[in-house]
């Protein structure tokens, strides 16, 4: 499907004044993050998946790419810029169905997709077991789940520290994950805490994939068989 595609800078916004969008079209910086997103496409494979939900959309900048390899694509987030994504995606010729809801709460139903994928998300949320157990809810039995987020290491911690620097917030207040179990904290306790999610239905596998610490992002996959 050839190479990453992401939105025409004037075209996209920044949803939340900390919002790092910035830095996919900032030169030096852009190789970092959109690397991040890569590594979820190479995971995703070559199918194109019926029915695709992005948990955590934020600006969109990942819809226009995601969108090549579904037939119905879908999104949640939380803040109040709907309207900034929106637009962008019509100059993109991009068809999504954008949805208000946590990912604590997903406003779908059970077995609804094939595939689920969230970047750079989990490190945000507090409440962890509900995220986990609602995208396993909306996943169907032979679904793939892509999870990915930061590792924790010297490398990603102070590569991290600078990037909020110009976003006037600090790291810890943006990520949630100094707290035991959360993703950047223990990358096994996402395995533990996926489990109780998982035997929804049965025959759950989960692997745990690491890339470049430089790329900041380990990715989960979930994939269910068929009984």
């Amino acid at each position: 499907m050839g190479g990453l595609r992401v939105p025409r800078r004037e075209h996209i916004h920044e949803t939340h004044e900390t919002d790092p969008l910035k830095f996919y079209y900032q030169f030096g910086m852009r190789t970092i993050f959109r690397k991040r997103l890569e590594m979820v496409v190479q995971l995703m494979g070559d199918k194109r998946y019926d029915q695709l939900l992005e948990v955590g959309f934020g600006s969109g900048i990942f819809l226009k790419e995601l969108s090549r390899r579904c037939r119905n694509l879908h999104g949640i987030d939380v803040h109040e810029n709907f309207h900034l994504v929106e637009a962008m995606l019509a100059k993109e010729g991009v068809q999504a169905n954008l949805v208000h809801s946590a990912a604590q709460k997903i406003e779908f139903e059970d077995e609804r997709f094939d595939c689920v994928v969230s970047a750079s998300v989990l490190e945000h949320i507090h409440e962890l077991d509900p995220a986990i157990a609602e995208i396993a809810r909306v996943l169907k039995r032979d679904g793939v789940a892509i999870l990915a987020f930061p590792v924790e290491n010297l490398l990603t911690d102070v590569a991290l520290w600078i990037t909020y620097i110009p976003l006037r917030t600090r790291l810890k207040d943006e990520h949630v994950s100094g707290s035991p179990g959360h993703p950047r904290g223990d990358s096994a306790a996402l395995r533990h805490r996926s489990r109780p999610a998982s035997s929804v239905v049965p025959s759950t596998r989960f692997l745990l994939v690491l890339r470049l610490p430089v790329c900041e992002d380990i990715a989960l996959t979930s994939r269910r068989r068929h009984r």
